[in-house]
């Protein structure tokens, strides 16, 4: 097949032409009508400049205990409620023996100020203890024992031949426990595998946290009938995330608003970063044991049981939800929230331009999956889409190795006036694969062109 002559150089500059049309463009819709504050090129003033608040901390007590130390450790500590707040403006600073300088810029910073002047509190609760009468003993093990013949690399570690295979420590053991005993059981179900039963583990979507944990919180009363209408979709429900379905997005919705009610109020300031799905917490705190008073509201006299905290976390899910993707609970789609996004790198970050060159795709799975898919549950615009995945899923035939299958999330290019720039992602999403083909014969007997790059001659 004859070679096509490409010319680079002129492809090159029709691309970087367009790229400054679109920035132009970019710019013009993301300005035009804008407030001067709210205007994304515009560039940010310092304190001295715009204006703001300074605040000046001092220590009291004995000179003699206020050592350089302990007031570095305290610039530090209020660094990070100022850093914690998003605002990275911000400035913290030691001055002589005594002071801490805090300045912020801007006008509105009152909440700041608030939160950098509140003496820090620190409050004990009994987060487990003993087990109840008739439950069996916490095991020590993060994860069922591995079964001979197979290596699952949940957090295995990497041993010399003839070592014990053993997990390691470092992820959440219910997290381990779960994808290990999910993958040596589809494992141990077929006597001779394939690449094809192999490709149907690494798709699998059932979430064995969902399974785990959902039918502790169905078990509480709805307090509303749209909550029963929920209730009576999620009972019926496999676990299973897949995108074309509602009850994932309800389960996601109702674990979110939960966890907020669990144990916000004890984190107060820290729990926006601390915000995590905590498997292991919330099937303790449904489970009734000491967990379980996590759910009591520290900032009401009353006790709350953990059965108000669940009916009225499906209460606000449901609100919000409505929100977001309308009245029609039935028309809800997993797919439509959790979407996997490639961010271009710089153009992902500009409102307009992310439009053309990030890629945005409807995944399956959660945290707890195989095919795993997590999500954030402290992102207050997305707290649904797909924020880590695997990237590369490949199987390797080590018996024909021509027969070894791939995909990857993105495409065959980073051009983005390629067709190929998101051709690999549909197909990614929905857990298919594309031939690992290594031979020279069977890519040359293939369609393709061919792009010769050769030195210019004097």
């Amino acid at each position: 097949m004859a070679a096509k002559n490409y010319r680079p150089g002129r492809t090159l500059g029709i691309l970087g032409v367009g790229i400054v049309i679109l920035y132009v463009l970019a710019y013009v819709a993301g300005t035009v009508g804008l407030p001067a504050d709210n205007n994304p090129w515009k560039p940010r003033l310092g304190l001295d400049l715009e204006g703001g608040t300074r605040i000046t901390l001092t220590a009291l007590g004995d000179s003699k205990d206020i050592t350089p130390e302990k007031l570095r450790q305290a610039a530090g500590i209020v660094e990070s409620r100022a850093n914690g707040s998003g605002v990275s403006e911000a400035t913290v600073a030691t001055q002589g023996n005594k002071n801490i300088v805090v300045e912020i810029p801007g006008k509105n910073a009152q909440n700041l100020v608030d939160s950098v002047k509140r003496t820090a509190q620190l409050r004990f609760r009994l987060v487990a203890g003993q087990p109840q009468p008739g439950t069996a003993a916490p095991s020590s093990a993060a994860s069922p024992s591995v079964q001979p013949g197979s290596v699952v690399t949940v957090k295995h570690a990497i041993n010399p031949r003839g070592g014990k295979v053993t997990p390691t420590t470092g992820a959440m053991p219910s997290t381990i426990a779960t994808l290990t005993m999910t993958c040596q059981k589809v494992i141990a179900a077929t006597p001779r595998h394939t690449v094809q039963s192999f490709a149907r583990i690494q798709s699998d979507v059932v979430s064995g946290a969902m399974r785990e944990v959902l039918p502790r919180m169905l078990a509480v009363p709805p307090s509303s009938e749209r909550a029963r209408a929920a209730q009576a979709l999620l009972s019926k429900w496999d676990h299973a995330m897949s995108v074309d379905r509602p009850e994932p997005l309800i389960a996601a919705a109702w674990w979110r608003e939960f966890t907020r009610r669990l144990y916000a109020d004890e984190l107060g300031d820290a729990f926006a970063t601390n915000w995590l799905l905590r498997p292991q917490f919330v099937a303790a705190a449904l489970g009734g044991g000491p967990e379980a008073r996590w759910c009591d509201d520290v900032r009401t006299p009353a006790a709350e049981p953990c059965e108000k905290l669940v009916a009225d976390a499906l209460d606000a899910a449901l609100a919000e939800l409505s929100k977001r993707y309308g009245e029609d609970m039935a028309a809800w789609r997993w797919g439509t929230a959790h979407v996997a996004r490639h961010e271009h790198r710089p153009f992902g970050r500009h409102p307009q331009l992310s439009k053309i060159f990030d890629i945005v795709e409807p995944s399956p799975g959660d945290a707890f999956t195989v095919n795993v898919g997590r999500h954030n549950l402290n992102d207050p615009v997305n707290p649904y889409a797909n924020r880590h995945a695997a990237s590369l899923r490949a199987i390797y035939d080590l018996a024909d190795l021509e027969g070894s299958l791939f995909i990857h999330s993105g495409g065959q290019s980073g051009n983005v006036l390629s067709p190929h720039y998101r051709s690999f992602t549909e197909a990614w999403a929905k857990g298919e694969y594309i031939p690992m083909k290594t031979a020279r014969a069977a890519i040359a007997a293939a369609p393709h062109a061919a792009l010769r790059l050769e030195p210019q001659r004097r």
